[in-house]
C-alpha cells in the first residue's frame, strides 16, 4: 500500500512487478563529509533554484536604485532623402531625467524591492542551513548502516563456520542434534540481520544521494 501510494498506483490495480536484485552492493566509499556537504550545496537542484531568486531580486533592486537617481540617454538619428531632393538630416539628442517629487513612489518600490531580496538572501541561507544538517543526517546513518552490515556479514561467516563444525561434530559423534539445532538457528538469525542491515544500508544510500543532488535509479 506504501508502494502504491509512493508511485500513484491505483488501489484496485495488481501490485507492480518488481525487478531482482542480483548481489546488491552499497557504494564502496562516500567521501569525506566536508567534501559531499560542498559538492551538495553546489549542486542540490533547489539550492540553486534560489541562487537565481535571489540574483533576480538583486537585480530588481539595482534597476529600482537605477529609477531613483538621474538617469541619462543619449539617443543620435540619421536620415537621406534620395528623392525629390537630396537631404541629409542629423539629429543628436541628449536627455537627463530626475524625479523631483513622485509623492514617495519611487522611494517606496526601492525599499519593497530591497527587502524582497534580503527575504531572498535569508531563506537561501537557511535552505542552506537546511541542505546542511540534511546531509549529515543522511551521511551518518549511511556509515552506521555500512558499519552495522559489515558487522553481520562477520557474524554470518562466523555462524556459518560454527555451523559446518557442529554438524561435522555430530558426524563424528562428539555432539548431538540440539548442538547442530542450535547452531543452524544462529545462522539463520545472523543471516535475517544482515539482510536487513544489507537493504538498511542501500536504502540510506539512496537517501545521501538525494540529499546531495545526485541522480538515483528511475531518473
Amino acid at each position: 500500500a506504501n508502494l502504491k501510494a509512493a508511485i500513484g498506483w491505483n488501489d484496485t490495480e495488481a501490485n507492480p512487478s518488481l525487478g531482482q536484485l542480483d548481489n546488491p552492493q552499497p557504494m564502496a566509499s562516500r567521501g569525506d563529509l566536508n567534501t559531499v556537504l560542498a559538492k551538495a550545496l553546489q549542486e542540490r537542484p533547489d539550492l540553486n533554484a534560489q541562487r537565481q531568486r535571489v540574483g533576480q531580486q538583486e537585480e530588481t533592486m539595482r534597476i529600482a536604485e537605477t529609477e531613483r537617481g538621474i538617469v541619462y540617454s543619449l539617443s543620435f538619428n540619421y536620415s537621406f532623402q534620395i528623392t525629390p531632393d537630396n537631404l541629409a538630416n542629423q539629429t543628436l539628442a541628449f536627455n537627463a531625467r530626475y524625479p523631483l517629487f513622485d509623492g514617495g513612489r519611487v522611494k517606496a518600490q526601492l525599499n519593497e524591492r530591497r527587502a524582497a531580496f534580503n527575504s531572498a538572501k535569508e531563506s537561501l541561507a537557511q535552505a542552506e542551513r537546511d541542505a546542511k544538517a540534511e546531509v549529515e543526517q543522511a551521511y551518518v546513518t549511511f556509515d552506521q548502516n555500512k558499519s552495522r552490515m559489515d558487522a553481520a556479514k562477520l557474524a554470518v561467516d562466523a555462524a556459518r563456520l560454527n555451523y559446518d563444525a557442529a554438524v561435522e561434530s555430530q558426524k563424528l559423534g562428539a555432539s548431538n542434534l540440539i548442538d547442530v539445532l542450535t547452531a543452524q538457528v544462529s545462522l539463520v538469525t545472523s543471516e535475517t540481520n544482515y539482510i536487513e542491515a544489507l537493504y538498511d544500508t542501500l536504502i540510506s544510500e539512496l537517501r545521501l544521494k538525494l540529499a546531495t543532488g545526485q541522480p538515483i535509479p528511475g531518473e
